[in-house]
Parts: C-alpha cells; sequence; structure tokens
C-alpha cells in the first residue's frame, strides 16, 4: 500500500477503510517534505502510521544523493527535536532501529523483527500495545520501545 492509496482513500471519503489500516513503513524511500504534505491531506489515522528509520541505511543515503540531497524519511533522525515535532503534528511513529544488529545489511535491517532476530518472537506484533504518535528508539536490551521527547496521547 503506497501512500498514495492512502490520500486517495481519504479523498474519497472512506475513513471506514482507513480506521482498520495499521501501515507499517520499512525503510521508506520517500522525500520526507512529500510524506508531510500527504500527511497533511491524509489527516490523522486512528492507528498511528509506523516508520522504521535507520541513520545508517546506505541505500538511502545513495537515493537522497541522487535525489539532489533531499532527505528520504527513512533516513530521519528521531534524536532532532524538529523530527520530533514532525512525528507529533503528523501523527505518525517514528522508530530507530539503527542499533538493532543484524545479519542482514542496514536497509534490511527491519528483517530482524519479523524474523526473531531483534529478542522479538516471530509472529508477535511488536507494535502491539504502543498506541502513541511520537519519535522512539528500538531498544534491544528487553526489545522495547524508548520515547523520545514528547509523546501524543492516543
Amino acid at each position: 500500500m503506497t501512500m498514495e492509496t492512502l490520500v486517495r482513500l481519504r479523498l474519497a471519503g472512506r475513513g471506514d477503510v482507513l480506521d482498520r489500516i495499521e501501515l507499517v513503513l520499512a525503510a521508506p524511500d520517500i522525500d520526507i517534505d512529500l510524506f508531510g504534505a500527504q500527511m497533511v491531506t491524509l489527516g490523522m489515522m486512528k492507528h498511528p502510521i509506523t516508520v522504521l528509520v535507520s541513520s545508517d541505511d546506505p541505500a538511502l543515503k545513495v537515493s537522497s544523493r541522487l535525489a539532489s540531497r533531499r532527505m528520504r524519511l527513512g533516513l530521519a533522525d528521531v534524536h532532532d527535536p524538529a523530527i520530533q515535532k514532525f512525528a507529533l503534528n503528523t501523527g505518525i511513529r517514528i522508530v530507530d532501529i539503527t542499533q538493532m544488529a543484524t545479519d542482514d545489511p542496514a536497509h534490511s535491517r527491519y528483517i530482524g523483527m519479523i524474523s526473531g532476530e531483534a529478542g522479538i518472537s516471530p509472529g508477535n506484533n511488536p507494535f502491539d500495545g504502543m498506541r502513541n504518535a511520537g519519535a522512539f528508539v528500538f531498544n534491544q536490551v528487553g526489545g522495547v520501545f524508548q520515547g523520545i521527547g514528547g509523546v501524543l496521547a492516543e
């Protein structure tokens, strides 16, 4: 599912469909300004969109250079107050998984969350119970999320 599809559903008045969607964008190669503009049209989702980011993603760094150094959403730095504010204003969860150990290349690090490499049992949703928007860091020890900056209430 793409952001364009979500925007089209909103414009078509299909909030009923949007309310059932729980979307995770893993290492999204999208211009952060374009994403922000799409979120303005989309508005707050019942279930915040989760964005998995990694500051050392080599594929996204190349993409950023090829796009005239336009910031890719998948490279967002959760420690940057502007990114924290962006997460709260758009009602999304940005989760930094940079520190997650993996045998996969950095661009595939999110696979560790699904495969069990990150200490999360395969088949379990690591986001269950995390219903707030904001900026988070995945803490490898204990497999939990640590909030960074402010967090938007449910």
